[in-house]
């Protein structure tokens, strides 16, 4: 089995990262990739009056790079770059790799405004978001999970 939870956002060359996916795995073995869901990614920033713009980006031309700093402790940042892509840029070249796609689950985002600390501490990784954006992640999926398994290899 091989997992990637929203890392391949940062792949400039999806084909080749599938590519070394399906190389790895055994005939038959699973792969599971977790990602930003695109849709939400499109509207959430002109729902929620956030950092973006204020409107709908065009979702079928979604593209990058884009680049941003990463701000992290002791007052340190590095650049970064995200690739956008629509579902279809995403699904068709891992069926394309030789993956067959098996389930895709829409996953939206905890409760987390009313979560008691206790509850809180259990999250991995907990977003600082504001209640606009926490409320718009319940109520439209932010992840998409995709579950999709080896069928054959040409390497």
């Amino acid at each position: 089995m091989a997992l990637s939870s929203h890392a391949f956002g940062y792949v400039s060359d999806l084909k080749k990262a599938y590519r070394e996916a399906c190389r790895v795995l055994k005939q038959g073995g699973l792969f599971v990739l977790c990602e930003g869901n695109p849709f939400y990614g499109a509207v959430a920033d002109a729902l929620t009056e956030g950092h973006g713009v204020g409107e709908v980006r065009d979702y079928l031309s979604l593209h990058g790079p884009e680049k941003w700093m990463w701000e992290y402790e002791g007052e340190r940042s590095v650049a970064m770059w995200g690739y956008s892509r629509t579902l279809s840029q995403t699904v068709n070249p891992l069926m394309e790799e030789g993956f067959t796609l098996e389930r895709i689950v829409e996953q939206g985002v905890e409760d987390v405004p009313h979560m008691s600390e206790k509850e809180k501490a259990a999250i991995p990784y907990l977003c600082h978001w504001s209640e606009k954006e926490f409320a718009l992640a319940r109520k439209l999926p932010y992840s998409i999970i995709m579950m999709a398994r080896k069928q054959r290899s040409a390497y």
